[in-house]
């Protein structure tokens, strides 16, 4: 078994010279980074609890920003348009990307590791089972193949407590219209061939799939393209085409922490009782 769509390989090969340009093939993709950028640091500061101190450095023009994740993993990285940002407050990045034209595009940063592979052959590698406290996969899912082995994989690499973003594409009539039809053939702001939208997710089978594999999804939002201004928002009220969704892998009870907690509940019957 493999997540891998074969492809797709062969299509994004041909777009990794021109993956960095900004205002290239890929010009919506550059557009949505930073909306989707700010919502990975938003949920990875919630799930902390608290946002990390700011150190400001005296008589220095910059500020150094204690790193809020210490390993992250960027599913299907590209030629690294997420990946460098990242890199900015996550101590390590694992850059994971099946298409090796793409990889040798991306930025070479020092916190940043780049690897041609899957994300279930990381998952078989046993010290990487539970290293990451946080895991993306920024317009990956609508690529895969096979979905469960997916996310049964990000389970297994992601650490209990851990934080998991995803943004993808809802399998709705006007996510066919607007995300295939509009988007690649009439406006042509994404590359003609770029989804198949019987590859498209609903929210609901998302959210089933992740918690059949321990990680509880906290938050739904869709995302909305402004072609006038050609900016990206998010969208409470508005699922039906892009969307993302922030979740976090359940922490198991110890065997002590279950004890704890059964005699609190017993003692706790016994005074009602009494």
């Amino acid at each position: 078994m493999s997540s891998l769509l074969s492809k797709e390989i062969s299509h994004f090969k041909t777009l990794a010279s021109s993956w960095q340009n900004p205002n290239g093939p890929l010009y919506t993709l550059h557009r949505l980074n930073p909306t989707r950028l700010q919502y990975v640091r938003k949920f990875v500061q919630l799930n902390k609890g608290a946002v990390q101190q700011q150190h400001a450095q005296p008589q220095s023009h910059s500020t150094y920003y204690a790193p809020l994740v210490q390993n992250c993993l960027d599913i299907g990285s590209g030629a690294g348009i997420a990946t460098k940002n990242l890199a900015n407050w996550c101590e390590n990045v694992t850059a994971m990307e099946p298409t090796e034209e793409l990889i040798q595009y991306a930025p070479k940063m020092d916190n940043v590791t780049y690897v041609n592979g899957l994300v279930e052959e990381l998952a078989s590698q046993e010290g990487n089972r539970g290293k990451f406290d946080l895991v993306c996969a920024l317009e990956v899912v609508e690529h895969v193949a096979d979905l469960e082995l997916f996310v049964k994989s990000i389970s297994q690499v992601l650490q209990e407590g851990g934080t998991l973003v995803m943004s993808t594409l809802n399998r709705t009539n006007k996510s066919f219209w607007m995300g295939i039809i509009g988007a690649e053939y009439l406006s042509g702001i994404v590359p003609v061939g770029t989804h198949d939208w019987h590859q498209f997710v609903k929210p609901e089978e998302l959210i089933q799939l992740l918690a059949k594999n321990g990680i509880e999804v906290v938050d739904v939002v869709g995302v909305i393209y402004n072609p006038i201004t050609s900016e990206f928002r998010l969208d409470y009220d508005d699922v039906s085409v892009n969307y993302m969704l922030a979740a976090r892998k359940v922490v198991k009870e110890t065997k002590q922490e279950k004890e704890l907690n059964e005699r609190r509940s017993t003692s706790g019957s016994e005074r009602e009782e009494s």
